[in-house]
This record gives structure tokens, C-alpha cells and sequence, in this order.
């Protein structure tokens, strides 16, 4: 997959308030954010390297190793890495999202439909990303050509309080590939932006 959610090392140090990592842990994953933002995948694999050297319960640098083997198409290892960062913290569902995302891009769409129902239910759980991964199932299954249940996804984001913009941009192209122009115009009508007309 050549787009990748790209994770501020704030962000994804804020994950999870019960395994807040060391000083020296955390500069080596501001590192590994710096080389995905900087499309320098090795960067973010001798980051990654050193901080699970550093601690190897390490989930955040588990996560960026696999979206780094994700930029590099190594695939295999890339899941592996998912793996493990889900081993350690089973209910992150930003971890869980992407490597659903990362299954849907690897055609592995039934283990990809247990992940998003997985970060779905965690998210509602938590009341913390769900908007997120129903915006992303939409995606997934859009193509997959499932149009109506993508178009549901979408409308379940949309919906939200917190709505993401990639569910509008995918709900208007879920519309166009269905060729119901009317809704297409709407839903990108909505988009929260000021580059609507692009």
C-alpha cells in the first residue's frame, strides 16, 4: 500500500495512558514518525529497532516498524509487525484500523472484516475512533465493489460527532462508481472544506 496513515509521535505516544514509554524510548519512536513523514522507511527501522532494544513491550514502535515495512512492500514483515503490536495492546483501535486497512490492501478481506469489526466494537466501546474505522471499512469495501455496504459505512462516519472528511470523499465515490450523480454532488457538497469544487 502506497498511502499510509501517517502518525504524529505525539499522537501515537498518547495511545495509551498505562504504557506511557521512557524518554529515550519516545525519541527513538519521534524518530521513526520523522522517517514515515519523510517517506525514509529505514530511518523508521533503525528507530524502531532501537527502541524495542530499548523496551521490547514496545507497541508504538511495533506499529510504525510495520507501516514502515508497509512503505517498503514487505508485506510479510509487516504484518508480523502488526502482530506483535496487537500481542502487546490488543484493544488499540487506531493499531487494529490499520492493519484491517493493511489486510483490505492485501486482498485479505475476510481477517480484514474480523479487524474492523474488532476496532469498531472497541471504539464504541471507548467512545474513541470508531468514526475513523467505519470511514475506513467504507473504504475496504468500495474495493471491493460492495457499494451499498459501503455506502452504509460511510453514512454511519458521516453520522458521527466526530466526522471525519475521508468519509465524504468516499461516500461521493462509492456514489459516482454507482452512477448516482445527484448523491455523488451532495455528499461532496458537505465535504468540510474550502477545495469542495476539487
Amino acid at each position: 500500500i502506497k498511502s499510509l496513515p501517517i502518525i504524529s509521535a505525539l499522537l501515537l505516544i498518547g495511545c495509551s495512558s498505562n504504557m506511557q514509554p521512557s524518554k529515550t524510548e519516545q525519541n527513538y519512536l519521534s524518530n521513526a514518525a520523522y522517517g514515515l513523514r519523510t517517506n525514509q522507511p529505514n530511518v523508521t527501522l533503525e528507530a524502531t529497532a532501537q527502541a524495542i532494544k530499548n523496551n521490547e513491550n514496545s507497541y508504538q514502535a511495533y506499529y510504525l516498524q510495520a507501516q514502515a515495512y508497509q512503505q517498503l512492500d514487505e508485506s510479510s514483515n509487516a504484518a508480523t509487525s502488526y502482530e506483535h503490536s496487537l500481542k502487546i495492546n490488543p484493544s488499540n483501535v487506531e493499531v487494529i484500523n490499520s492493519y484491517a486497512t493493511f489486510l483490505c490492501a492485501n486482498q485479505n478481506y475476510s481477517a480484514a472484516e474480523l479487524q474492523y469489526a474488532n476496532a469498531y466494537q472497541i471504539g464504541q466501546r471507548y467512545n474513541s475512533g470508531w468514526e475513523k474505522v467505519a470511514s475506513d471499512h467504507g473504504d475496504c469495501l468500495t474495493n471491493q465493489n460492495k457499494l451499498s455496504l459501503a455506502v452504509e459505512s460511510y453514512q454511519i462516519a458521516i453520522n458521527a460527532p466526530n466526522k471525519p472528511a475521508s468519509a465524504y470523499l468516499g461516500l461521493s465515490y462509492a456514489y459516482l462508481m454507482q452512477q448516482d450523480y445527484i448523491h455523488a454532488a451532495y455528499a461532496i457538497g458537505q465535504y468540510p472544506s474550502e477545495d469542495t469544487t476539487q
